[in-house]
């Protein structure tokens, strides 16, 4: 999905770690399987107050295409 929307200048990221994971919340030894997968498979879409309508119109349009298309191709 990220390449997909990247190819179409939307720019994703997998950013965030869980918190269990970063050092300042002190989770050290803490195990959290179904958090790290969440975390693994979550894509942050750009959609933030910086974006005007046209701009969130493209994000969520060209997300729709690229599940359609992924969609698509897993029943194919």
């Amino acid at each position: 999905m990220a390449a997909d929307l990247l190819e179409k200048g939307v720019y994703t990221t997998f950013r965030y770690p869980p918190l269990h994971k970063v050092p300042a919340y002190g989770g050290d030894g803490v195990v959290l399987p179904g958090t790290d997968t969440a975390s693994d498979s979550t894509l942050l879409l750009p959609l933030h107050q910086g974006l005007d309508d046209a701009e969130v119109r493209t994000v969520a349009d060209e997300f729709r295409k690229a599940v359609e298309h992924r969609t698509a191709e897993a029943r194919a």
